[in-house]
């Protein structure tokens, strides 16, 4: 960057912070200047110079000019009074005042040149302003009263009508505005503006913040102080120099931000920009950080987009509310029918007053005007293609009364015999189809019958593969019937556990229903079976993308079924915890809830799974008393709805064992573990994955009570049978193998555990990335290890990683955050650094103590391990101390 670039831009940055209220300028240096501290102070230094100037003038034995206190007692200008200082621009200060003399007693706004700028220049342009208003006669503009001097004849000020308003983004924002009232209110605007341009006046700056809304809704046009002449003779200084501030980047055109000559295409634009925020409450381009530099490289490098489209932008520029929502909540309507209310007419005309030539624009402020006129009277626009169809749509519209009076007749009658035709259709196809199913599925059952299998017996695996064969076989010609069947077989595949049988069946059924009826219900329900899959094999994008598509083509649905939207929510919630990203899955169950409770009984099943994620999510959040709630007021509930001894209630049995070892109920998890188990076995056999979940929390109850040996041999047939089920890649597998890791580590075998845990880390990087909770699980185990082999640096550096991502992905409060604080400070005791130790140790208790009962092992264990450092600090007091509290505690339940 050159001196002159760098001072060109410190300048910006000066003059964008002036803008700013006190308050805020720091924060905005922290991202305008970020990375060059040199920067940073030298606007800090002109920011600094300005506040010493002003308090110069603020001090009452200084200049006439100075902030005066509020009342009666103040300077004076001519017959004026000084009450307050109303705010300050590039060149001036704005005084609210009271004429006080014997002729009459009026408020009013005196605009005085700044202190420092009586150059040559400045004083040029505050004379010019002074002489433009005084020309300007309209009901939208501010009319200036009076002009004059200072007393020491130095400085001008003007004395302008007093408008008490809001800027007008802010008056329709407060006030909620629909597009019509702001477009009504933007058209008035446009008067003042054509009125100045007639008078041959450019203001040049054009922005919210110089449109005041009066209470009675009257918009005000201000500060004329950058305006230019268009006559000839007014010869157009240069207005780039130091310590003008002569354009806002956000509203400049872009021959404006070149330098090119100015005329009043560029208000026409500047119209368009402020047209585009009412209406979508976004600027018209994504400039990054927001920088000047980077919004001026916009505004002559960028396509502005639609502003129906901008509605629905993430709002990462800073620009307006941060959700659709909240923007078409301002405008008194809902996003989909804001952007409706836009598509169209008015994105048109918003971007042909955005075109980057100005030749291009509109030719005048009335021009722009006028075609929101005609679109609100539903006549054509210049903006949009002059096709028939877009002519008669505006006819119908203008005429809608007397073309929808006729149009009635005829669908009527229409309407009628359509509506015969196709019932009739729909039932012939329904009949159809139900024949073809059925004869299906009794020539698929009639496979089996043993005098068909000459005696042999076949499982329900080889009936469904036998099935799958003759569906794509036999029902080629036939694929609404190939998708249901495909789709009801995939499905029981799921529920075996036959994951590689279910997915080209679930994947082919999907293909069909979407080439057939891509908006149907029917499609709903293959995305949500296809989901379901997806996770089991670990695929949670995959799983959030179906799951997303479902849920938008529920809810187009003309019938909309709230139950179904609702099961789509659960489950999009379970795949949005699977990535980590819980708070926004706990809203979703929260929403599946209620719909839940409205469209079903409270104690229907959907309101269970409602229930019963929610009270996942507490878990995962270390909310473990709540979580416990959720989970027996869920499996209540589905037990109401399945009725007692369903087998379905079995999962829910496991999901309540998990939090009970979190809380360290390790009898009561077990107790529960080994019923659910003897009763999945029984209905599904040995190696389905429901019976491997079941072995792998009965483990942990037994090594949680140092049962390791039996906990062994439960890990290890759990890793045979995901690995035969799953494959490696899977999170269930990565799970298994890291249990089987740790029970090794609690009997001492390091250098095995080591290779087992590094086995699981390399698997969940491979599904979740570098930053999941599960890759803390897994560096925080070989953080143990590690150190139990006297590598204490690799130790130190491991569980260092372990509680970075913790923090980062839970938070600094999270119990999951007690064990890596701990190993943390056990590394750091072991290199005799006791004093960095002690923070982290302390930590992990009191994490702990916030999260489990007082009798928790782990909290036990956490009190020793402070305790020892304590002593090594010569602290035996306080050691002793933490030392009878884990021998009270510690023994499980």
């Amino acid at each position: 960057m050159t001196a002159a670039e760098r001072w060109r831009r410190m300048d910006a940055l000066f003059a964008e912070a002036l803008e700013r209220p006190p308050e805020e300028r720091g924060a905005f240096l922290d991202t305008a200047c970020a990375g060059d501290a040199g920067l940073r102070r030298e606007v800090e230094g002109l920011l600094e110079a300005d506040e010493r100037s002003a308090t110069f003038l603020e001090h009452p034995a200084g200049e006439l000019l100075g902030l005066l206190p509020d009342g009666e007692e103040g300077g004076r200008l001519g017959p004026y009074r000084l009450l307050r200082r109303l705010g300050s621009g590039g060149m001036g200060t704005v005084y609210l005042a009271r004429r006080e003399d014997e002729h009459y007693r009026q408020e009013v706004a005196i605009k005085v040149l700044r202190s420092g700028l009586q150059s040559t220049e400045a004083l040029h342009r505050f004379l010019a302003e002074r002489q433009i208003l005084a020309r300007l006669e309209h009901p939208n503009i501010a009319r200036l009263y009076d002009g004059g001097n200072t007393e020491d004849g130095r400085r001008p000020y003007l004395v302008m009508e007093l408008v008490e308003g809001l800027p007008v983004d802010e008056y329709c924002d407060r006030r909620q505005l629909t597009v019509d009232q702001r477009l009504d209110l933007f058209r008035r605007i446009c008067s003042a503006v054509q009125y100045a341009h007639q008078n041959l006046l450019v203001h040049r700056d054009l922005k919210p913040a110089n449109i005041l809304v009066t209470a009675a809704g009257e918009p005000k046009l201000l500060d004329f102080g950058i305006a230019k002449r268009l006559e000839p003779e007014a010869a157009d200084a240069s207005l780039t120099r130091t310590g003008l501030r002569v354009l806002t980047p956000s509203y400049a055109s872009p021959e404006q931000v070149k330098g090119e000559p100015i005329t009043t295409a560029s208000d026409v634009y500047s119209l368009g920009v402020l047209l585009y925020g009412l209406l979508a409450g976004r600027g018209p381009y994504r400039a990054g950080s927001g920088l000047p530099h980077e919004i001026e490289r916009a505004i002559c490098e960028q396509e502005p987009e639609r502003p129906s489209l901008a509605l629905v932008r993430a709002a990462a520029d800073g620009s307006g509310p941060a959700t659709p929502e909240e923007i078409a909540r301002a405008r008194g309507t809902r996003p989909p029918a804001l952007r409706r209310r836009l598509r169209g007419d008015l994105d048109n005309i918003a971007l042909m007053a955005l075109r980057k030539e100005p030749g291009r624009r509109y030719g005048s402020a009335a021009q722009l005007s006028g075609e929101i006129d005609n679109h609100l009277q539903n006549l054509p626009v210049a903006a949009r293609p002059d096709t028939l169809l877009y002519r008669g749509r505006k006819f119908l519209r203008r005429h809608r009364a007397a073309a929808v009076a006729a149009a009635l007749m005829v669908l009527v009658v229409l309407g009628f015999v359509a509506s015969l035709l196709v019932q009739r259709r729909q039932v012939v196809q329904e009949r159809d189809r139900a024949r073809y199913a059925l004869s299906f599925l009794v020539d698929t059952f009639k496979g089996a019958d043993p005098y068909h299998t000459r005696g042999e017996h076949l499982t329900a695996g080889e009936i469904l593969d036998q099935g799958a064969r003759r569906v794509s076989r036999d029902l080629a010609r036939q694929p609404d019937v190939q998708a249901t069947l495909m789709d009801a077989i995939g499905q029981v595949e799921l529920v075996l556990g036959r994951i590689r049988e279910a997915a080209p069946l679930l994947e082919g059924a999907l293909a069909r229903r979407r080439r057939l009826a891509p908006g149907s219900p029917e499609t709903v329900q293959s995305l949500e079976h296809l989901a379901e899959l997806r996770m089991k094999q670990s695929d949670f994008a995959g799983a959030e993308a179906l799951l997303r598509e479902a849920l938008a083509t529920e809810r187009r649905l003309p019938r909309r079924d709230d139950l179904e939207t609702a099961r789509v929510l659960n489950l999009l919630g379970e795949a949005l915890a699977w990535k980590g990203s819980v708070r926004e899955a706990e809203a979703l169950h929260r929403e599946a809830l209620s719909l839940g409770r409205r469209a079903e009984s409270p104690q229907g099943i959907v309101v269970a799974e409602s229930l019963l994620g929610l009270a996942r999510r507490a878990q995962e959040r270390g909310d473990y008393p709540r979580a416990e709630r959720f989970h027996r007021e869920g499996f209540s509930t589905l037990s109401r709805a399945f009725g007692e001894g369903d087998p379905r209630l079995v999962n829910e049995q496991k999901s309540l064992g998990a939090v009970l070892i979190d809380e360290g109920k390790m009898k009561e998890a077990e107790a529960l573990f080994r019923a659910a188990l003897a009763a999945q076995r029984k209905v599904l056999g040995d190696d389905h994955p429901e019976v491997l979940e079941l072995l792998s929390g009965l483990a942990i109850a037994r090594q949680s009570q140092g049962d390791s040996p039996a906990a062994e041999a439960l890990d290890r047939e759990i890793v045979r049978g995901c690995l035969q089920r799953y494959g490696e890649w899977n999170r269930q597998t990565a799970e298994a193998i890291s249990n089987l890791g740790t029970v090794l580590e609690s009997q001492g075998r390091n250098r095995e555990a080591i290779v087992e845990q590094e086995r699981a880390l390399a698997i969940r990087r491979r599904i979740y990335g570098e930053r999941h909770s599960e890759v803390a699980h897994s560096l925080l185990h070989l953080s143990k290890e590690r150190r139990e082999l006297g590598q204490t640096g690799a130790a130190l550096a491991l569980g260092r990683q372990s509680l970075e991502i913790e923090q980062a992905t839970l938070g600094p409060e999270h119990p999951y955050g007690a064990y890596p604080e701990e190993a943390v400070g056990m590394a750091l005791r072991d290199q005799h650094r006791a004093g960095e130790a002690e923070p982290h140790l302390r930590h992990a208790v009191e994490l702990l103590r916030k999260a489990v009962p007082e009798n928790h092992p782990q909290l036990a264990k956490a009190r020793m391990e402070l305790a020892k450092c304590l002593a090594d600090l010569g602290r035996l007091d306080e050691a002793g101390s933490l030392l009878r509290q884990a021998e009270r505690g510690g023994s499980p339940r």
